[in-house]
């Protein structure tokens, strides 16, 4: 795993029914390169400063007890992740710390007061504990297996839904490191190394720090599906060769999900490639989504497909949608919610004639970005003419006539169009897309002496070819893009240029670039 697949490789080895989200929803993957450059500059103008107040406890060298108050003020922090799946954390540090020595039993005296000025502290975190969530307060700030005290920069306590990422010490203390960037003066006397003091003070005191970033609700986009990130877990795949391979994936599941929370130890591999390690990235981009192939079926596909109308009505198209199980691509199969009864003329009995389209399966399959249908379906109805409408002759005409309507069309574009907020997929039948036939029956010399005809009626050869064949042409439209803007909700992080991007091998990937601005 030292390189990045090529498009076609990652498209192929995606093309399993095992698909390669480990259970998650959506995967969104970031060069991670392009990320932290990127990550390096996004906080600047939106997350706040915060303070913290610690008192401890120390004995000086000469044996005297020392109560020491810090007052810290942390700036806005920059995020950067490693190659070797950690989060860094980086924040100026700034305050002062003062000694309180005893003079009595309550009575202390300040003893030195030492300001810190011009200090980055750094904590790395391994993204094993890096938990995210989306959601309202105050429920979006608890995590579990969390307790103790929180560092939190909040960029709008007053928004009414946040993503909070969760950078915890659940499992280790923080790695902390304090580096003064100009410092003057001794170290007070009882106190060897103030900085390691902080550091230790902080290591073992605070439990999680967290950013939480105010959540921008765009303007909904009538009859599309949203995908709404709300548990989130953040994932590091590198090369060991070359330092330019390597890119960060989050691991989302959304709202409304049917699934458990899955687990939090995966790689990205290629199932049809023999399973080998790889990136959800390919070569020439560097950003990818990849939904995951049940909830794409189910959310874009069949619960659209149910809404579809005939045009000029409010008559559904279809009354079913059954997802069908495939090992590539999309399959599924719906039922029409129509029919005919026919129009004959006057002159005609006819029997057999109330056909239910919905009666046969109407197969709707895409497999990399095209798509299919395919539909058959035979009829056969009995007619008899009176004798008055047979030119006098005495006796009545009658006969059957066989009637089918075919669709089979393969090779059809399906994705219209796709960028960072979400695609577009279209379900189309033209009325022209049909093939129909009209045949006659054979009948036999004694059917033919009592009045059956082998020839069809051109009064039912026309109402035949009456017959309204169904058509329609419904979006199917998907947002996802509150999933690719986790740490600036509401703003452009990727890139993504058309319907040529989507590929669905089994999950759906779309494949993009990581912006130059967040806007």
């Amino acid at each position: 795993m030292d390189s990045f697949p090529s498009v076609e490789d990652l498209v192929k080895g995606c093309k399993s029914a095992s698909g390669v989200t480990a259970g998650w929803d959506i995967i969104v993957s970031y060069s991670l390169k392009h990320l932290n450059s990127k990550l390096e500059r996004l906080w600047t103008e939106s997350l706040t400063s915060t303070t913290l107040e610690f008192t401890a406890s120390i004995m000086s060298l000469e044996g005297e007890e020392y109560r020491i108050k810090c007052c810290l003020r942390l700036g806005t922090p920059t995020l950067q992740f490693t190659r070797d799946g950690k989060a860094s954390l980086s924040m100026s540090l700034s305050g002062e710390l003062q000694s309180m020595g005893r003079v009595g039993a309550d009575v202390e005296r300040l003893v030195r007061r030492n300001p810190l000025e011009n200090c980055v502290l750094r904590a790395l975190v391994p993204l094993a504990v890096v938990r995210a969530k989306s959601g309202s307060a105050p429920g979006v700030y608890d995590f579990e297996g969390f307790s103790g005290d929180v560092i939190r920069f909040d960029e709008d306590p007053d928004a009414e839904l946040h993503i909070v990422i969760n950078f915890g010490s659940s499992r280790a203390p923080f790695d902390i490191e304090i580096i003064p960037q100009a410092q003057e003066g001794p170290n007070p006397p009882f106190i060897t190394d103030e900085f390691a003091f902080i550091r230790r003070l902080l290591a073992t005191r605070i439990s999680a720090m967290q950013f939480a970033l105010a959540v921008v609700n765009k303007t909904p986009v009538p009859e599309a599906t949203n995908l709404t990130p709300t548990c989130l877990s953040f994932s590091v795949y590198s090369s060991h060769e070359n330092q330019d391979v390597a890119c960060l994936s989050i691991y989302m599941q959304t709202e409304g999900s049917d699934l458990g929370l899955p687990p939090f130890n995966r790689t990205f591999s290629l199932p049809n490639l023999g399973n080998i390690d790889s990136f959800p990235i390919p070569v020439g981009y560097t950003a990818s989504i990849i939904i995951r192939h049940g909830i794409f079926a189910e959310k874009c596909l069949r619960d659209s497909m149910l809404a579809a109308k005939f045009p000029g009505g409010d008559t559904n198209v279809f009354k079913s949608v059954t997802i069908m199980p495939s090992t590539e691509g999309f399959h599924l199969t719906t039922q029409f919610n129509s029919g005919t009864t026919g129009t004959f003329g006057d002159n005609f009995h006819v029997t057999n004639v109330n056909w239910d389209f919905g009666a046969k399966d109407l197969t709707f399959k895409i497999q990399g970005s095209r798509a299919s249908w395919d539909y058959n379906l035979e009829a056969e109805l009995g007619w008899s003419e009176s004798s008055a409408s047979s030119g006098g002759s005495g006796r009545s005409q009658y006969g059957r006539t066989t009637y089918k309507m075919k669709l089979a069309k393969s090779d059809l574009p399906v994705f219209e169009d796709a960028s960072d907020e979400g695609l577009v997929a279209r379900a189309r039948v033209n009325s022209n897309d049909w093939e129909t036939s009209i045949q006659a029956w054979s009948p036999s010399f004694w059917e033919i002496a009592n009045g059956a005809t082998g020839l069809v009626p051109d009064q039912i050869r026309n109402g035949l070819q009456r017959i309204n064949l169904p058509s329609f042409s419904h979006a199917l439209s998907l947002r996802y893009f509150a999933t690719t803007n986790v740490f600036s909700p509401g703003k452009h992080m990727l890139n993504v240029n058309g319907a040529s991007a989507v590929h669905a091998p089994y999950d759906v990937i779309i494949l993009g670039n990581v912006s130059d601005t967040v806007a």
